[in-house]
């Protein structure tokens, strides 16, 4: 229950903070993206310098009304394509310019794209790959246990936040490659040597991308 109220009480902050409702990004014709927000995890979208300060104030101001106060360490500020190198502060503390940062396990810069936090989940189901070494060496499991377990505990690591992803084809021939060369070679077929499409037949694998339509080429 106090959960519950949590989120009312930020839901709250987040429509007063937001309250002019023309200070984000363009969304739609008729509509602006104002804030993004999970929890106590809020990010505040603006076009330009002014309207993120005004938002941050606002946010501060009716954040001390319940008692509520902005962790500053840990808020940073994003600038992609601004020219205006003003520094932002909360209560006389600045708020620290960053190049990128990660924010609920998805890589954010201001590169744009999604080729850092491609990276980034590759890394990771690959140290979830090698944490599960013995399973995919050991006697006892099958070839479709194996495979269930790849699907289960590192491709749903690496496909975190795909959802957001912008594809390229380089992008998609380094995820295919990673489930095929990488990880199901190891566990279906090692030491030999078998072509792709041998390889995801025999496994009952598909292609990365299959996996979820939101992933698009460009």
């Amino acid at each position: 229950m106090s959960g519950f109220l949590f989120l009312l009480v930020v839901d709250w902050l987040m429509r007063k903070a937001t309250k002019s409702n023309n200070t984000g990004i363009r969304w739609k014709m008729t509509s602006k993206l104002e804030d993004l927000d999970f929890a106590d995890d809020l990010a505040l979208i603006s076009s330009t310098f002014q309207h993120i300060a005004d938002k941050t104030n606002r946010l501060n101001t009716y954040a001390k009304q319940v008692g509520l106060v902005i962790n500053v360490k840990k808020t940073k500020l994003l600038r992609i394509n601004n020219k205006d190198h003003r520094d932002l502060s909360i209560g006389g503390q600045a708020i620290e310019n960053v190049e990128d940062f990660t924010c609920l396990g998805a890589r954010v810069s201001i590169a744009g794209g999604g080729d850092e936090d491609i990276h980034e989940r590759l890394r990771k189901a690959g140290e979830a790959f090698c944490r599960l070494s013995r399973s995919w060496n050991s006697a006892v499991y099958s070839t479709t246990t194996k495979v269930r377990l790849f699907n289960l505990l590192v491709k749903s690591v690496l496909l975190h936040g795909c959802e957001t992803w912008k594809m390229t084809e380089g992008n998609k021939k380094t995820l295919d490659t990673f489930q095929t060369n990488a990880c199901e070679e190891s566990i279906v077929f090692w030491p030999y040597i078998v072509s792709n499409r041998e390889l995801l037949s025999r496994s009952n694998g598909r292609e990365m991308l299959t996996y979820d339509p939101i992933l698009l080429t460009y």
